[in-house]
């Protein structure tokens, strides 16, 4: 999801938050008046979230950029008049831990093939550091 799309979101949630807060207000039934209750605590966690998602995407390096009219792709910097056009992407992979082979799965694998594994193993996390 883009960050304008999480803007978004985040809008609708607020608006949503107000509007149970008002139903609260006007000495509705007991079930509504809950009901309102668990919908803005609903939004209060969604809200968070999507404050959180969308300070950690704005520390990202756009890796392209989207033409909202033609829905063109350009990667790389660029200079523009028309900027307002193109909408910037972020998409980096997230950081993730290396995780080896299970000690256990080795011990009941037939003694022949860990030797291969343990190359593969190698040879893959070489490759991805």
């Amino acid at each position: 999801m883009n960050i304008e799309a999480m803007k978004q979101a985040l809008e609708a949630f607020r608006k949503i938050h107000e509007g149970c807060g008002e139903v609260k207000k006007d000495n509705l039934s007991k079930e509504s008046n809950e009901l309102a209750t668990l919908v803005r605590k609903d939004c209060n966690y969604a809200m968070l979230d999507l404050n959180e998602a969308i300070a950690e995407a704005e520390k990202q390096e756009h890796v392209a950029f989207r033409n909202i009219e033609t829905g063109e792709f350009c990667t790389g910097g660029f200079l523009r008049k028309d900027l307002a056009k193109w909408q910037p992407l972020y998409t980096a992979p997230p950081e993730r831990e290396w995780v080896g082979l299970d000690p256990e799965m080795m011990r009941n694998t037939p003694i022949e093939f860990n030797r291969g594994a343990l190359w593969a193993e190698r040879w893959l996390k070489e490759k991805n550091t």
